[in-house]
Formats: C-alpha cells, sequence, structure tokens
C-alpha cells in the first residue's frame, strides 16, 4: 500500500497546488478589481 505522500504523487496532488501557488501569488487581486 503506498502511502498518503505517494498517492498525492500519482494522483498529480503536488504538482495541482505547485500551480495553485504560482497562480496565486500572480493574479493576487480581488475578483472585483478584475471584473470591471
Amino acid at each position: 500500500m503506498p502511502s498518503f505522500e505517494e498517492i498525492k504523487e500519482i494522483l498529480g496532488f503536488n504538482t495541482y497546488y505547485e500551480e495553485e501557488k504560482r497562480y496565486a501569488t500572480r493574479t493576487n487581486q480581488p475578483s472585483s478589481e478584475r471584473g470591471e
């Protein structure tokens, strides 16, 4: 049985969270400002 960390790696969670962090820091604006 793989560990929880291995399962997350297999499912791509780590990659997903890394992407989320990158986008979160890059588009750090309230949606109201972007919505115009």
